[in-house]
């Protein structure tokens, strides 16, 4: 009877072992699956002027950082308007040392920011090529990228994802590279 016992604990032993073993083979697995979950990437959609102003707020808060900006000013400069830009936006960017590579529609606004004193302003432009139709306006960010529609729209949209931000930044210093 004593053996009988005997083995039916070791079994028992090593059965409990192999769940273990099993367990532990799960828990890195688990780990990885609460990882992801704990990063999930945004979406924030805005309606009217006040988006606009909440996305050039939202382009200021990471300090030291840069923002590349892809599209027509005119739209954005009609909405927020120069008093916003010069007395506000652009001193704030600067104090945070925030830095602006602008891919612009030449027009009229471009051409001002082009002519400006640009290493002071930590901003470098340059233009677009003509026979692209852009009517909106993108920023790059962090992880982020928005997306500004025209005054016709109106409308914001940020989106976080590491992923998506670094495809669009390739994108963007492509286009950068090819307009020297």
């Amino acid at each position: 009877d004593f053996s009988f016992e005997k083995k039916t604990v070791l079994k028992d032993r090593f059965q409990l072992e192999d769940r273990a073993r099993e367990v532990a083979t799960i828990v890195p697995q688990l780990k990885a699956i609460q990882k992801k979950e704990s990063y999930r990437p945004q979406v924030k959609y805005f309606e009217g002027k006040e988006g606009y102003f909440t996305v050039c707020e939202d382009t200021l808060q990471q300090h030291l950082s840069e923002i590349l900006w892809l599209g027509d000013p005119t739209d954005i400069y009609d909405v927020i308007g120069e008093k916003y830009d010069n007395d506000y936006y652009i001193p704030t960017r600067l104090k945070r040392k925030i830095s602006i590579h602008a891919l612009l529609v030449q027009n009229a606004w471009s051409e001002r920011l082009m002519n400006q004193k640009n290493h002071e302003l930590l901003r470098e432009v340059r233009f677009l090529p003509d026979h692209l139709p852009f009517h909106s306006t993108q920023f790059i960010y962090e992880d982020k990228v928005a997306l500004i529609g025209s005054t016709k729209e109106l409308i914001s949209v940020v989106l976080e994802s590491k992923d998506i931000a670094e495809m669009e930044r390739a994108k963007f210093e492509l286009l950068w590279q090819n307009r020297n």
